[in-house]
C-alpha cells in the first residue's frame, strides 16, 4: 500500500498472531482454495456480523501482485478492503497485505498482513498461519482508541484463532462437496 513517510507514526501497532492447524487438504487443493479471491463470496466462512457484498478480482488463482477489492461490512459500518498478493508459491506459501477502509469517518483505516505456511503432513497438509495488524489512528475517536485496546488485549487473539480454524474447516467441507 502506498504511504507517505509521515504517514506510519500514525500507525499504532495492534495484534500480532500466529497459529497452526493440521488438515485433511493437500497442500495443491489448499493453495489453490486460498489463492481463488471469489471463495470469499462462495465458501469462506465469516464471523457473525460480516458481509462480503462483492469481490473484484481477476479470474483465477491471485498470484503475486493480484490486487483484490471487497466491498462489505462488519456490523452496521461499510468498508473496503484492499489486498495485494505479496507471495505466492504453490503448496508452500500464500501472504497478503490489506488496507480496511471504513466508510465511517472517524473509523481508522486497519492494516494488515497475513501468511500462510503450507506443509504436506502425510496426505494432508499443516498450515502454519501469521498475521499482524494495525491502525491508523488519524482518524478515530479517543472512546474508540480505547475500546480497540481493550479488544485486542482480551479478545483478539482468541477471535483471530477463531477465525482462521473457520477458514480452514470451510475449505474442508467445500472441497468435500467436490469430491462426493
Amino acid at each position: 500500500m502506498d504511504r507517505s513517510p509521515g504517514e506510519d507514526r500514525r500507525r499504532t501497532f495492534a495484534l500480532k498472531f500466529v497459529d497452526s492447524v493440521r488438515t485433511s487438504l493437500s497442500p495443491n487443493r489448499l493453495f489453490d482454495l486460498m489463492a481463488d479471491p471469489h471463495g470469499c463470496l462462495t465458501w469462506h466462512a465469516h464471523p457473525n456480523g460480516t458481509v462480503v457484498s462483492s469481490v473484484d478480482a481477476p479470474r483465477g488463482l491471485a498470484l503475486a501482485g493480484t490486487e483484490v477489492r471487497v466491498r462489505g461490512q462488519i456490523g452496521k459500518f461499510p468498508l473496503t478492503t484492499r489486498t495485494v498478493v505479496t507471495r505466492a508459491d504453490r503448496s508452500v506459501c500464500f501472504e497478503t497485505a490489506s488496507e480496511v477502509t471504513f466508510d465511517h469517518p472517524r473509523l481508522p483505516t486497519v492494516f494488515t498482513t497475513e501468511r500462510y505456511l503450507i506443509e504436506p503432513d502425510g496426505g494432508g497438509s499443516i498450515v502454519r498461519y501469521e498475521t499482524e495488524m494495525s491502525r491508523d489512528w488519524s482518524k478515530g475517536t479517543p472512546l474508540y482508541r480505547l475500546m480497540c485496546k481493550i479488544t485486542d488485549r482480551f479478545f483478539a487473539p482468541s477471535q483471530t484463532q477463531r477465525c482462521f480454524r473457520d477458514l480452514i474447516a470451510s475449505a474442508e467441507r467445500h472441497a468435500a462437496s467436490y469430491t462426493n
